[in-house]
C-alpha cells in the first residue's frame, strides 16, 4: 500500500490521523506489542461505516508487512512516507508526524521497565524529529540530504528498538512469532 492509498484509506475511516503518523503509530504498537485494531479504532470515528471495513482491511494488510519486516530484523522495513517528488517541506511534515505518531505509539504500550541506554537515546533522537520545524525547510540539495539521512537513521534506530524490546519480552516475543505466523497463512 503507498501513501497515498493509505492516505484514502484513513480518510474513508474518517481517521484524524495521516498516513505517516498511522504508520508510525502502528509500527510503536508492533515494538511494544499493542494490539493494532484497538489503536486504530480509538482514532477513527465511531460512525465511520460503509467504507470502514474495507479500509481497515486494506491498511492492516500493508501493516502486517511492516510487522514482518520489524521482526525479522533484516533491516528491510521501510517508514511510510509520501513519494520523492513532493515538496521537500511535505515530505519533512511527514516525517514529524511518523515520528510522533511512534512516540505516541510507544507511550501508549507496553515498555519494558529496563531499556538500554542506547535505545533510550534513539527513543529521545525519533522524539527530537518529532519537533521538525517543517514549515522553515527551505527545498535545497542541502536539506534534502539531511531530510534523507533522518529517515535512515530513524528506519534503523526503529528497527532496533523493536530488535531490543523483542529480547526484553521473551513472552510477547513468543506471542509475536505467533502473529506473524498466522499473517502469512
Amino acid at each position: 500500500m503507498s501513501y497515498t492509498e493509505l492516505t484514502h484509506a484513513l480518510a474513508a475511516c474518517e481517521s484524524m490521523l495521516s498516513a505517516s503518523e498511522c504508520h508510525g503509530l502502528l509500527c510503536a504498537s508492533v515494538c511494544v506489542g499493542g494490539d493494532k485494531r484497538q489503536l486504530m479504532a480509538l482514532y477513527t470515528k465511531p460512525d465511520a461505516h460503509l467504507q470502514t471495513q474495507t479500509s481497515m482491511a486494506l491498511f492492516l494488510e500493508h501493516f502486517a508487512t511492516s510487522e514482518t519486516q520489524l521482526l525479522a530484523g533484516d533491516f528491510g522495513f521501510q517508514l511510510l512516507l509520501p513519494e520523492d517528488t513532493q515538496p521537500l517541506s511535505v515530505r519533512a511534515q511527514a516525517f514529524s508526524f511518523w515520528c510522533g505518531g511512534f512516540i505516541q505509539g510507544v507511550k501508549a504500550g507496553k515498555m519494558p521497565q529496563t531499556l538500554s541506554a542506547d535505545t533510550q537515546a534513539l527513543l529521545n533522537d525519533i522524539k527530537e524529529f518529532s519537533t521538525l520545524d517543517y514549515d522553515a525547510v527551505k527545498p535545497t540539495s542541502k536539506n534534502e540530504k539531511a531530510l534523507l539521512e533522518l529517515q535512515e537513521y530513524t528506519r534503523l534506530a526503529v528497527v532496533q528498538i523493536c530488535l531490543e524490546m523483542q529480547h526484553l519480552n521473551p513472552v510477547r516475543d513468543h506471542q509475536l512469532q505467533e502473529q506473524t505466523h498466522d499473517n502469512n497463512r
